[in-house]
């Protein structure tokens, strides 16, 4: 229970006889007061060393102890790899600014197409597209375009993340390449987010395993090969080379994704189509992505309910009505390897 610092001093000083004099400056209560003010500090010691030693309210490198005696480990800051296109062939180790951040050129794709490495960590290197500048001079250069996200760059792991993560090691054990097991080896690989296990999918000893990247989008067809390569190289598919058990034939892709067009009909107030165009979008895609996120836990349906909802919330916006997914007024109820993606959306009252 907790005390303050006046409910210890009365507790301390009812203790005393009451033929005592113990007013406020009396000389028993100036020589009880400091020493409560010490035991208060202890009070509050023992009350955040609670906190530190419980997985539900630790935090920090307290919570990274506590998971670390389960074999869980806070994931670190990654670095985003990218492609990047050229009107000719650059040297790599080459230089190329972009906003705030650097990129270095790690590895030639083909003819005028390169690999870059962000030279800081975390989400950031995913932002940016479009010109870079080179910071080396090179001959002959005309243009330079950062193009997609192959290995998207991750913030170090949130406390909440890690908390859940330790939390679930009780529920189901990992163990010799069950379900749990995959789902937690290849979740550990840079750039993967979501992981969907299938087990026995193609016959007895037979195992798919669909994706997300770490931003809940389909992954690269580079990351997808990467992964493969890690579980199960393909050339010796089988033989536990890999992460899988021997005997395991495991098939990597990314989740089947399925673009979602939608109609609705927009009333505003004091504001456009145009004006609002970038927030209704931004809305749905974050109600895109938060499905994403929990696709292994479920299957997905795409609710009209929860759109309208979210559309109501943009400032402008006073009526929604007559909203369509795909040209149907139903919900989208997709399988369990499906994801949905925006595919635009369409105001008809324009």
């Amino acid at each position: 229970m907790s005390l303050t610092y006046d409910e210890l001093l009365q507790r301390a000083l009812r203790r005393v006889s009451s033929q005592i004099d113990t007013s406020e400056g009396s000389f028993l209560f100036d020589a009880i007061a400091p020493c409560v003010a010490e035991l208060y500090e202890a009070y509050l010691y023992i009350e955040e060393l609670e906190k530190r030693v419980f997985a539900d309210t630790a935090y920090g490198e307290y919570l990274e102890r506590r998971t670390a005696e389960r074999g869980i480990y806070r994931k670190p800051a990654t670095y985003a790899i990218r492609k990047a296109y050229f009107n000719i062939d650059v040297p790599i180790g080459s230089r190329w600014a972009k906003e705030e951040l650097v990129y270095t050129v790690t590895e030639k794709v083909q003819d005028g197409v390169f690999l870059t490495k962000a030279n800081q960590t975390g989400a950031i290197g995913n932002r940016y597209s479009d010109k870079l500048v080179n910071m080396d001079f090179i001959e002959n250069l005309e243009s330079a375009i950062l193009g997609e996200v192959v290995i998207a760059g991750e913030d170090e792991e949130d406390d909440e993340s890690l908390r859940l993560r330790y939390f679930n090691s009780f529920e189901k054990e990992a163990f010799g390449g069950n379900k749990r097991d995959y789902e937690e080896k290849i979740g550990s690989i840079d750039g993967v987010g979501v992981v969907k296990v299938y087990p026995a999918w193609n016959g007895g000893g037979t195992v798919k395993v669909r994706l997300l990247d770490s931003e809940h989008n389909v992954p690269s067809a580079e990351l997808v090969q990467m992964v493969q390569e890690l579980v199960d190289p393909i050339e010796t598919s089988g033989e536990g080379l890999g992460i899988a058990p021997i005997g395991h034939k495991v098939t990597v892709e990314g989740a089947e994704e399925v673009g979602v067009q939608i109609t609705t009909q927009l009333t505003f107030k004091e504001t456009s189509w145009e004006n609002v165009r970038q927030d209704v979008e931004g809305v749905v895609e974050k109600y895109f992505r938060e499905l994403r996120s929990k696709w292994s836990e479920d299957d997905v349906v795409v609710r009209i309910s929860q759109i309208e909802a979210r559309l109501l919330d943009i400032e402008g916006i006073i009526d929604v009505q007559g909203t369509k997914l795909n040209g149907s007024s139903n919900n989208l109820y997709l399988n369990d390897e499906q994801v949905p993606v925006l595919a635009g959306v369409v105001n008809e009252t324009e």
